[in-house]
């Protein structure tokens, strides 16, 4: 991966975290998905489906405990067009496409301040998404059998991690 992309990743996220190399890949395959999709931003589903087709990153193997798989989730979602090319000048980048969603980069920010993480993962990004319960994303799990909450809980149980709860700090 071009090194440059990566940091304009980063430099243009707002409170910009820094982006693990296999979570900009993730965004830059979901670019490319909503792309495909005609959508000029990065949608929750298309990050689902990048994380699942990247296949290494702990949200990836959370899914799999439903047999979310990246097949199952596309078709569900009846992905039938192809992936855009990445070579096309049109083709976005995912340093353009993420700093559009502006609300999907709080929620990822508000996953790092929630376990004082520097660098954002995928992981953060599964958390991210199933704390915004999007619609698109809550019928898939629901038809698969689990909950945004499950997911969520299931990804920090195997991050080895636990949410801080700040009304009970200090007492």
């Amino acid at each position: 991966m071009d090194k440059s992309v990566h940091m304009l990743v980063n430099a243009l996220m707002r409170n910009a975290p820094i982006w693990t190399e296999r979570a900009t890949q993730i965004l830059e395959a979901a670019s490319q998905l909503a792309f495909a999709d005609g959508v000029a931003r990065i949608r929750d589903k298309d990050v689902v489906l990048a994380a699942l087709q990247e296949g290494q990153n702990v949200f990836c193997a959370v899914l799999k405990r439903w047999e979310i798989t990246y097949t199952s989730a596309r078709t569900f979602w009846h992905y039938d067009k192809p992936v855009a090319d990445t070579g096309s000048p049109d083709a976005p980048r995912a340093h353009g496409v993420i700093a559009e969603n502006a609300e999907l980069a709080d929620a990822v920010n508000e996953q790092l301040q929630a376990y004082a993480h520097r660098y954002a993962g995928g992981e953060h990004l599964g958390l991210a998404i199933m704390a915004r319960q999007e619609p698109e994303v809550v019928e898939l799990l629901r038809a698969f059998g689990t909950t945004c909450r499950d997911v969520e809980e299931a990804i920090l149980d195997f991050l080895g991690l636990r949410r801080i709860d700040k009304s009970k700090l200090g007492q």
